[in-house]
């Protein structure tokens, strides 16, 4: 009963808007949680395609193996991207999520500009990790193929690591959950979904590298106004990622060591020239905008606009819903496990690693 008073008084507390902004937070947390069920329910299959590894050609074996993978992957972002959308719907708090196509020339500079920052934040995140002796672990973690990529298993890799990520996490948390999130403000939609973003991939060595990507993208789809922009600079991420495994696999080693360096600082140099250049246009662009007068034509909201007002106080703390809260708890309780599990191997055989 005293609970049932006390949740009484928060909702007196709370305004219209607050309780709005609650409601799709612990909706999304909900989601989040089914995504979790999912994501391991979803490895079932894949260990049973393991099973069948020394039985079948192993062309048909690889074959299966990354089909099975990708449509577990894509089942297990939009299927609770699907039903959050349908919860949000039936509240009447469902946004539209932005699939019209913006061709804007200055927008393109934020694809090479966010991609140039997350390969900063990648070197900044392997430093990191060097530092704390966490780089050896990592790397045995997601050890490459040894034998040479064939065509067919490139194309498979492409899909699997780039294209149906690029799709699914950006139908997930750009368009639905930031999406759903904007008209409490930009910047509580920008950062919180990039956080919960980060904390999706439960992989701690990735964690401020994800983040940052989440960052990065979500600012694209704010300001293109556009899913798209950050679907491509997600698949290009992606995609380069796949072509340094397949040159690491398919190369010498001095060889891919020099084209991945030659790679990753072109990218940076460009990346960062470019996105600085998208904010001094963006700038420019919006100081120039009514210097003829705004009569007669429609402002553009501020970027600090919410249409829906919720009280700076309240902003984090309703963020973190009992959805969100267990779901990052979870999540923590994974990475803190695998850490752990990483650390024992190492101690056995002599690594390096210290938990």
């Amino acid at each position: 009963m005293r609970l049932l008073l006390g949740e009484m008084k928060n909702n007196i507390k709370l305004n219209a808007d607050e309780r709005a902004y609650r409601s799709v937070l612990n909706y999304t947390g909900i989601c989040l949680l089914i995504f979790l069920v999912l994501i391991n329910v979803m490895a079932v299959p894949s260990a049973i395609v393991e099973l069948l590894e020394n039985i079948m050609p192993y062309e048909m074996y690889y074959t299966l193996s990354q089909i099975t993978e990708i449509i577990t992957y894509l089942a297990s972002f939009i299927v609770p991207a699907l039903i959050l959308r349908r919860f949000l719907k039936r509240k009447g708090l469902l946004q539209p999520m932005n699939l019209e196509f913006r061709a804007s020339g200055a927008a393109w500079l934020l694809v090479p500009g966010a991609i140039g920052i997350n390969f900063g934040v990648s070197y900044l995140n392997s430093l990191l990790m060097s530092a704390f002796g966490l780089t050896d672990a990592y790397s045995d973690m997601v050890a490459m193929s040894e034998q040479p990529y064939e065509p067919y298993q490139i194309l498979l890799l492409f899909l699997l690591i780039a294209l149906v990520p690029a799709i699914c996490e950006e139908f997930f948390f750009r368009g639905t959950i930031l999406a759903n999130l904007l008209p409490f403000g930009q910047g509580i939609a920008i950062i919180g979904s990039a956080v919960l973003f980060g904390l999706m991939h439960q992989n701690p060595y990735q964690l401020l590298y994800t983040t940052v990507a989440g960052l990065m993208m979500g600012y694209a789809y704010v300001k293109t106004r556009s899913i798209w922009y950050p679907t491509v600079i997600h698949l290009c991420n992606n995609s380069l990622a796949v072509l340094q495994e397949v040159i690491y696999t398919n190369g010498t080693e001095a060889m891919a060591n020099a084209f991945v360096l030659v790679m990753n600082v072109i990218m940076m140099i460009v990346g960062f020239g470019c996105f600085a250049a998208y904010l001094v246009i963006d700038a420019d662009k919006g100081k120039k905008k009514y210097d003829g007068g705004s009569f007669g034509r429609a402002i553009e909201p501020d970027e600090g606009y919410a249409q829906r007002e919720v009280r700076p106080e309240n902003k984090i703390r309703l963020f973190f819903s009992a959805g969100i809260i267990v779901f990052v708890v979870l999540v923590a309780l994974s990475m803190l496990l695998l850490m752990a599990i990483l650390g024992l191997l190492y101690a056995e055989n002599g690594g390096t690693l210290s938990i």
